[in-house]
């Protein structure tokens, strides 16, 4: 299911992931309008938000890192 899902990832996906850990979401690299509507991605844009700044740059390192890996 991984390998799957590596596959599927586009550049755009990348950015669009790390914004929205950044807590600033580029809605305009969404896989699909209106995403930001659903309340499942409210909550989570709240709670990185609610984040402490420490945490929420680890969570991003941690994604980064993750993601250069699938890329290379």
């Amino acid at each position: 299911m991984i390998a799957a899902l590596k596959s599927c990832f586009t550049q755009q996906d990348v950015d669009f992931l790390l914004s929205f850990k950044r807590g600033e979401p580029d809605w305009r690299l969404a896989p699909e309008m209106r995403i930001q509507d659903l309340p499942a991605v409210q909550w989570k844009l709240r709670n990185i938000h609610q984040m402490p700044a420490i945490k929420r740059a680890e969570s991003l390192d941690k994604l980064e890192k993750v993601l250069a890996e699938w890329r290379s």
